[in-house]
């Protein structure tokens, strides 16, 4: 069994260490690393075996290396390349790759050396002893791959037996399916087991393959058909339990390795098939290693079993926080990691506004708001805190701020603290508009929509409706506090005759000065900062 996996400077991984066990079930958002660990694992076999053949001697260099064998390209099955600086994260090749596998109480680590875009150099790590590598040499580690399931070929000729795994390691099981098919078929009780399978699945009979000179005839029947179908005419789903089952009877290793088994499958089957594949591991010994979308594996999987791949394989006992962390996208995930912020507002115009604000103001978040990881609440099917806890779930260093209206809910802190890493800050007036009423602010800002009359009609409006005082003193009260800021602005606009659009309040922020602005906002920007981490002009967080 495998124990832990040290990987270093492979593809997407600087360095991931990772403790295993006999089962698991891996669960991760896209490209966040889930096929690169299981890749890994078959790359190390690859190069294992690769190494043991073309190295018959154990003797070191003086420089303490062991010996190095080459190797190109196209020689390699598991991990796609055309070439090799591929092999490295952002193509840096100045560190060697490492994979390190603990197997059985043992370590034995091979490394990739860089030569040139044809060719590398493969030898084990330094750390390996003697012993450990002879025992490797008199009896090989071969871990089976199982990636998604590929189209099949409308022909197949039989191939040496190296190429089927070459084939599976690439993703082409759809080239060599009728190859696995004609492997299984020569043991008696291993194609009844895949002939029940699918009978209980999809109610299909396979028919027995043969193999000619050029091509292996194998196909299967539908009910009570007569006539057998070629597997080019099978659903994907189907193809995929065929082939997913085809290669784990073939298989002579202990350690299993399927990515995706459940592509192409109707919920109901995810979930049998999940159970079967879990339940043969069990009886035979076999170690178990799933990385999964589904939702229905996830819920479906004992939580001890279940590890989410983020910076780190880790445990989370919680079943349903999984299954959200895969509705993350990519660029929500690159977003946060580059920018370990992300901001929560109610849509667009409170953005807008508040990065007018912070122009205005020169404050310390305008260049976070210029570019910003934000998510818009009202048109968001999550609350903030749900989407903000699967994120940090991926990236667990991210912090958020939720920034939200008061509308007419009852009286609020303007700041309260809620899970780690999340702050939630609530205006104290109606809404965020309510801080772009400032009569000299919005007069200048009709001036470039309207002429001179408008400016008039409006600034008569807001004398007869607008409290006195807040010529004098905008900020002494909460002059319009629970009246909807955007009711007040568009009464001011009908008053001008001139029909604006209320997302274009924005420009009210970005024309004010900075005695205009209210204080509470400054204060709101200076929390948001604060929390977010955001250094100031020195490079220091206040």
């Amino acid at each position: 069994m495998i124990e832990r996996v040290v990987i270093r400077n492979l593809k997407r991984f600087k360095e991931l260490d990772c403790t295993l066990a006999d089962h698991l079930v891996i669960v991760g958002p896209n490209n966040c690393g889930k096929t690169t660990l299981l890749q890994a694992v078959s790359f190390w076999s690859e190069i294992a075996s690769h190494w043991a053949q073309y190295n018959s001697d154990l003797a070191r260099d003086e420089d303490g290396n062991y010996p190095s064998n080459t190797l190109h390209p196209k020689s390699l099955s598991s991990i796609p390349l055309v070439e090799w600086d591929q092999l490295w994260p952002a193509r840096d090749v100045r560190d060697p790759v490492s994979i390190r596998l603990h197997v059985d109480g043992q370590m034995l680590g091979f490394e990739v050396l860089y030569n040139d875009r044809v060719s590398v150099a493969v030898r084990p790590t330094r750390d390996v002893s003697e012993a450990v590598l002879d025992g490797y040499r008199q009896n090989p580690f071969t871990p089976t791959y199982i990636p998604p399931m590929s189209g099949v070929d409308l022909q197949e000729p039989p191939y040496q037996p190296e190429v089927i795994p070459a084939r599976l390691a690439r993703g082409q099981g759809g080239t060599v399916l009728r190859n696995l098919l004609l492997g299984v078929s020569r043991d008696p009780r291993k194609w009844a087991d895949l002939q029940k399978i699918v009978a209980d699945l999809f109610g299909y009979e396979l028919t027995l393959p043969s193999a000619g000179a050029d091509e292996i005839l194998a196909g299967y029947r539908e009910g009570r058909a007569t006539l057998s179908l070629d597997y080019s005419s099978g659903a994907a789903g189907f193809l995929q339990i065929v082939m997913i089952y085809a290669a784990i009877l073939q298989q002579h290793g202990s350690v299993i390795l399927i990515d995706e088994p459940d592509a192409h499958l109707h919920i109901v089957l995810q979930e049998r098939l999940y159970r079967d594949l879990r339940d043969r591991a069990r009886r035979h010994g076999w170690q178990l290693i799933i990385a999964t979308h589904s939702e229905r594996v996830i819920g479906e999987a004992r939580p001890e079993v279940l590890r989410l791949l983020s910076d780190r394989l880790h445990q989370i006992k919680q079943p349903k926080r999984l299954v959200d962390t895969l509705h993350l996208n990519n660029v929500e995930l690159v977003m946060a990691r580059q920018l370990g912020r992300i901001l929560y507002v109610e849509g667009r115009t409170d953005l807008q506004i508040l990065r007018a604000w912070a122009a205005v103001l020169e404050h310390r978040l305008s260049r976070f708001l210029e570019e910003p990881f934000w998510k818009p609440m009202a048109q968001h099917t999550w609350r903030p805190r749900r989407h903000f806890a699967a994120l940090r779930l991926s990236v667990p260093k991210v912090r958020g701020v939720e920034l939200r209206d008061r509308n007419d809910k009852q009286e609020t802190t303007a700041v309260e603290s809620n899970q780690e890493g999340m702050q939630e800050i609530v205006w104290r007036q109606y809404e965020i508009e309510n801080y772009l009423i400032h009569p000299a602010a919005i007069l200048r800002w009709l001036a470039s929509w309207g002429d001179e009359i408008a400016v008039e009609r409006a600034d008569m409006h807001m004398q007869r409706f607008f409290p006195p005082a807040i010529y004098d003193d905008p900020f002494g009260a909460d002059y319009f506090r629970n009246t909807k800021g955007k009711d007040v602005l568009g009464k001011v606009c009908d008053a001008a005759r001139l029909r604006i659009d209320d997302a274009d309040y924005c420009g009210i922020a970005a024309g004010m000065q900075k005695n205009e602005i209210h204080p509470e906002v400054v204060a709101t920007l200076d929390a948001m900062a604060e929390h977010l981490g955001i250094p100031d002009a020195g490079g220091e967080v206040a």
